[in-house]
């Protein structure tokens, strides 16, 4: 791979071409969150499982197993606990009702979504077989946890394969390159986030 040169007419703080603003802290109170994607998903209970269910009889004899997928979020993620989801995104209906045990967790998701207050969420009633939102890439990508420990030096980053579901708790970039993920592990990007980035408590 050739580098490149490109002539910048300013070099800016974050050592980028650019001006020489520079972002301030902000308050909880006015502090937005942003994210550089939106994560997969709005999840429902009913669509997660715990560990067990993957090698249950249950999920094997009603062939659920086969839609079961890993869900991370920055819990799993940074502490390697196991997680799953019932991934139903474009399954056939007659499949769906085949499959007994899974086909109580999507009754139970449309029962949850019609009792919300939130009308589009009443409204997603009608496909329970989906999570809320879908925006899970087709492609590898880098995950981000939105919260981590202050007392990590650098922020944990993963790369992952399409078929893993990132929950609305991290942050990710669709289809990466290896120089991307050390912009995000570098000293640079934590002194941006020692700068900006919000606090959960007073430390």
């Amino acid at each position: 791979m050739v580098a490149t040169i490109t002539e910048a007419a300013n070099i800016s703080p974050y050592l980028v071409a650019g001006s020489d603003l520079v972002l301030t802290a902000r308050s909880k109170r006015s502090l937005r969150r942003r994210r550089l994607s939106s994560a997969a998903c709005r999840m429902t209970a009913a669509l997660a499982v715990d560990s067990r269910f993957p090698r249950s009889s249950s999920a094997r004899a009603t062939r659920g197993a086969k839609h079961l997928r890993r869900f991370v979020g920055a819990e799993e993620f940074l502490n390697g606990t196991e997680r799953w989801c019932l991934w139903l995104d474009g399954v056939d209906p007659a499949e769906l009702r085949r499959m007994p045990a899974v086909m109580e967790r999507v009754h139970a998701v449309a029962m949850h979504r019609k009792k919300s207050k939130r009308q589009t969420t009443k409204e997603l009633a009608e496909v329970p077989a989906c999570f809320g939102e879908i925006r899970q890439p087709d492609c590898a990508y880098l995950l981000i946890p939105s919260v981590s420990s202050e007392r990590r030096r650098y922020i944990p980053i993963g790369f992952m394969r399409p078929e893993v579901v990132a929950s609305n708790l991290v942050l990710l970039v669709p289809g990466p390159a290896s120089i991307t993920s050390g912009y995000f592990s570098s000293a640079m990007h934590m002194a941006w986030v020692r700068q900006v980035a919000g606090r959960l408590e007073s430390r």
